[in-house]
């Protein structure tokens, strides 16, 4: 017999908690839809009054003729028609109130008047007694503080002719917010650095009546939230609320993210930014290494500093790429961006030099560079107890020489300022030469044979100028790093120094692998 098996904890916990969200969004409904029906029959409340009043003024301008308008008393007009009907309009401020003859209307909950205009003016200056030469302009907004800037008040507009209707005395402006407009300090549009806090320049409320200026008044009510996405533009609201509580001004200000760092990683091709704001960036730049093991490769440089950049330029970032070690028979390329190629063994074989990193500014020719980080030179085929042929160290001034080698000859010297190194001098047995570093490129390593063996020699690093390439077993020499007279606070440091790794976080003792670029908003001019 099967006995009847009551609900578990579990379920119990389950379903009261199944309970509790059902019962939360049913309330949450009841109160949408109570705000929806609230503000419903407010505004139904508000169309009928103004439909109401303004129905009672207006059919007697239609249906009768003006021949008399003075002024009664403050916020008080008098109309006298042609059949001998006479009307005051009249609006009652403190007791929120607008009356039209015998008719009386108080205005709903939470409503108030606006700038209230009743003026007459002249259309036209003439004599003819059938020409409607004026018009007579009776403006009451109600406005109310749920519905913003909806006006629910009365307009009458009555052409006459002044020949024949007396309308003096009754221009009124009662303006409770005396025409007073926020004026922003700075511009409309601004900028916001990545990952800073947004510091708003500030505002006025401009009485035009007196003159006088007040700076961030507390009537002017600020709303709006400002992100940190990039590229991104988020608006603050500045809104002037009169003594009746409604919004009587209402400006915006746009502010765009701008992005604070750009890192640029290896690609082996050329890239391009366009400065989104002008200001003072620091530039960074590092060199790859040459090709090699961990004890032949030739490290790259770092080169660093500030540039004041106009917003819109274009900035091109070249990265270069490490060098690579040889495959029997076949020369290893050079790394991108400037990079020498090794010379080709079948046994003993090399290393081509590192390209260097670099970024010019408007267009791609070598005349552009601002700042430059040299590539390291590429190692040798030799490298035993007694000499470690390794590639020289790029960056700095004058990139580096290759490790010791069993002659000087076999060595190529580093790039410098105004010229490329020159390449190893030993030529004996050579099927091809070793060849000096030019305006960005590293020489070229030679290839040896005496006939019982061959030996290759490596690349120069690419650079400001590129390293000369070794001959025989020798490594390639390092390019130079380079700072335009434009750069700010330049440092060249080669590939023996301890400098800030790309991360920002950690240093290190030259740069190895491929090169980088990181370029840094420092500060907003303008």
């Amino acid at each position: 017999m099967k006995t009847k098996k009551g609900f578990t904890t579990v379920e119990l916990i389950v379903s009261i908690s199944l309970c509790t969200i059902i019962v939360f969004f049913l309330v949450e409904l009841i109160f949408i839809i109570k705000d929806i029906y609230t503000d419903s029959g407010i505004k139904i409340k508000l169309l009928a009054k103004q439909a109401l009043v303004s129905e009672k003024i207006n059919h007697d301008f239609r249906t009768k003729k003006l021949t008399i308008a003075t002024s009664c008393g403050n916020n008080c007009v008098e109309f006298l028609f042609n059949d001998g009907t006479q009307k005051q309009l009249k609006y009652r401020r403190d007791e929120e109130e607008i009356i039209y003859g015998n008719f009386k209307e108080d205005l709903v909950d939470g409503s108030s008047f606006g700038d209230v205009i009743i003026r007459s003016e002249s259309l036209a200056d003439s004599n003819d007694i059938k020409e409607l030469n004026g018009i007579l302009t009776v403006h009451i907004p109600i406005y109310n503080k749920y519905f913003e800037k909806e006006d629910f008040g009365i307009t009458v507009v009555y052409q006459f002719n002044s020949n024949t209707t007396s309308i003096a005395g009754i221009n009124l402006k009662d303006a409770i917010s005396s025409g007073k407009k926020i004026m922003l300090v700075g511009s409309s549009t601004d900028v916001k650095i990545e990952g800073t806090k947004y510091n708003d320049p500030g505002y006025y409320l401009f009485n035009p009546e007196t003159g006088q200026m007040s700076l961030n008044d507390p009537s002017i009510k600020v709303t709006g939230n400002i992100g940190n996405e990039p590229n991104t533009t988020y608006t603050l609201y500045y809104k002037f609320y009169n003594e009746n509580g409604i919004v009587a001004d209402e400006i915006q200000r746009k502010i765009t993210v701008v992005k604070q760092t750009y890192d640029f990683e290896y690609t082996g091709k050329e890239e391009e930014i366009q400065i989104p704001i002008s200001g003072i960036y620091k530039l960074e730049a590092w060199g790859a290494s040459g090709g090699g093991s961990s004890t032949m490769k030739g490290l790259g440089g770092y080169s660093s500093g500030n540039y004041t950049f106009t917003k819109g330029t274009t900035v091109k970032v070249y990265v270069g790429g490490s060098g690579v070690t040889a495959t029997s028979g076949v020369a290893a390329k050079g790394g991108f961006n400037g990079g020498g190629n090794s010379g080709v063994s079948t046994t003993n074989l090399a290393s081509s030099g590192g390209g260097a990193s670099d970024i010019r500014v408007n267009d791609n020719k070598l005349s552009s560079r601002i700042l430059v980080a040299g590539g390291g030179g590429g190692g040798g085929c030799r490298n035993d107890s007694s000499y470690t042929c390794s590639g020289g160290a790029g960056g700095g001034t004058n990139g580096l020489l290759a490790g010791t080698c069993s002659a000087a000859s076999y060595i190529g010297t580093g790039g410098s300022q105004t010229a490329g190194g020159l390449a190893a001098a030993y030529t004996a047995n050579c099927t091809s030469y070793a060849t000096a570093g030019a305006l960005l490129t590293g020489g070229m390593g030679s290839t040896y044979s005496n006939g019982s063996s061959t030996y290759a020699a490596g690349g120069g690093g690419g650079g400001y100028y590129g390293g000369g390439g070794g001959s025989r077993y020798g490594g390639g020499a390092g390019g130079s790093g380079y700072c335009s007279p434009d750069i700010q606070s330049c440092n060249l440091s080669n590939g023996t120094s301890l400098f800030s790794a790309p991360d920002g976080k950690t240093y290190e003792l030259g740069h190895n692998g491929n090169g980088f670029v990181k370029i840094t908003l420092v500060s907003i001019t303008g």
